[in-house]
């Protein structure tokens, strides 16, 4: 027969009960240690061109986050906080935490183009030939326009230009459209003329390009060139 010490049992109790009560305060005191991260809206502000995106996100932020846009015909938001910008103009999107409290992000939306400050009057010709020089690129839809100068530095007339490869670099890298063309228009020696091309869609390579963020358009160019 095993014999137990009177009151030991009770005595094991208490002292189990007080092992945990000083984990809790301590676990409780780390905790009002640790310092509070507040929930923070990650911009206030942001400037997207059409059909393309940036991400808002709350960080610190517990629970679920929910998104709305004030205009959704100006710029669209995701459930994780991807804003699209739909047309030319300036919405609110607001992010709404579990507790209630809701951040704001003011967002402008642009064209999404490149404009050069190219005077054609101050073309030179680079290569006794016929050159291209960019004005302004676009989106339509899901083509790209461009808007140039074809400038003849030949010593004769040019009738017309065929299968006249032309393509587009953003910022001298990514090849942005490829296209070939037929130019039906004559260019006097030393004159230029003002064209816009229409690259298909099948010779657009993306479109995600931030044409606002261009710094430079670069162009190579070349085909059978037809004179007078």
């Amino acid at each position: 027969m095993a014999l137990t010490a009177p009151g030991k049992g009770g005595a094991m109790q208490k002292s189990m009960k007080r092992i945990t009560m000083v984990c809790l305060m301590t676990l409780m005191m780390l905790a009002f240690a640790l310092p509070a991260h507040a929930a923070k809206l990650n911009m206030t502000s942001v400037r997207i061109p059409v059909k393309l995106t940036s991400t808002l996100r709350v960080d610190g932020a517990a629970g679920t986050v929910k998104w709305s846009s004030s205009n959704n015909k100006i710029a669209t938001v995701s459930r994780k906080g991807v804003v699209t910008g739909k047309k030319k103009g300036d919405t609110i999107v607001t992010a709404r935490l579990a507790n209630g409290k809701r951040f704001r992000c003011r967002v402008k939306v642009v064209s999404n183009r490149f404009e050069g400050d190219l005077d054609p009057k101050k073309i030179e010709g680079e290569d006794n030939g016929v050159s291209f020089y960019v004005k302004t690129v676009y989106y339509s839809g899901k083509q790209v326009k461009c808007r140039g100068y074809f400038f003849n530095e030949s010593k004769r007339a040019v009738k017309r230009l065929s299968n006249y490869r032309i393509t587009l670099y953003y910022n001298d890298r990514a090849v942005i459209a490829d296209s070939i063309f037929t130019i039906k228009r004559s260019i006097k020696k030393n004159r230029y003329v003002d064209v816009t091309l229409t690259f298909p869609a099948k010779a657009v390579k993306s479109q995600k390009f931030d044409f606002t963020k261009m710094s430079t358009i670069s162009t190579t160019y070349g085909g059978k060139v037809l004179y007078k």
